[in-house]
């Protein structure tokens, strides 16, 4: 099923129409329109405004949803904090020997669980752009939707998290992640929202 495909289903499950839902996220009755024909494909931001204006989880909105040579998902979890660069190392034989000490262990054992409900038909094979969202608890006087500025640094987030999508087989090669957009949010809903745009094979900017 398609997101416009359920976009709407949900909508004619709630009685809503093109024009309501359009006022819901503050978009044209048209906006919707070309939505539900994959005529535009949503940001993040978009999605979320969707999923509270439809009252359905972001996960229900987006799970196995396809955008021709786009996949985009949401996994509802406590995103961990633990990253790559927390490798232990011990000698043996008088070598150096890298291992993951059971904090790193099990956050990469979540995070391919979490993604083992998302993983492609065929691994993607040409050049492509990953659009990760990090979305953590929020604590203190933070507030939805403000961006996250303390620890992990995103480039060690998403070490892990691409080391564990080639794992998955999202891709031959994380080599051919040639763009990344990457954001930290305080967020009510925790979780991590993944977007991989295929870019087309000789395309400049």
């Amino acid at each position: 099923m398609t997101f416009g495909e359920r976009i709407k289903n949900i909508q004619k499950k709630k009685n809503i129409t093109q024009g309501e839902l359009g006022k819901r996220v503050g978009k044209t009755r048209q906006t919707i329109c070309k939505l539900e024909r994959m005529e535009s494909q949503p940001r993040y931001e978009m999605v979320v405004k969707l999923a509270r204006a439809l009252d359905v989880s972001l996960a229900e909105l987006t799970s196995d949803t396809s955008f021709s040579s786009v996949i985009q998902f949401f996994m509802p979890m406590i995103p961990p904090t633990v990253t790559a660069q927390e490798h232990a190392v011990r000698v043996v034989s008088g070598k150096p020997v890298f291992y993951d000490p059971p904090k790193l262990k099990a956050a990469r054992q979540k995070l391919i669980a979490n993604l083992a409900g998302h993983i492609p038909d065929s691994p993607i094979e040409t050049g492509c752009r990953l659009i990760v969202k990090w979305l953590f608890p929020i604590t203190g006087s933070h507030r939805d939707g403000e961006y996250k500025c303390t620890k992990p640094d995103t480039d060690n987030l998403q070490k892990l998290l691409k080391d564990c999508m080639t794992f998955c087989g999202f891709w031959q090669d994380d080599a051919l992640v040639v763009s990344e957009i990457v954001e930290k949010f305080w967020a009510e809903h925790p979780g991590i929202w993944i977007c991989i745009e295929e870019i087309e094979e000789g395309r400049a900017l």
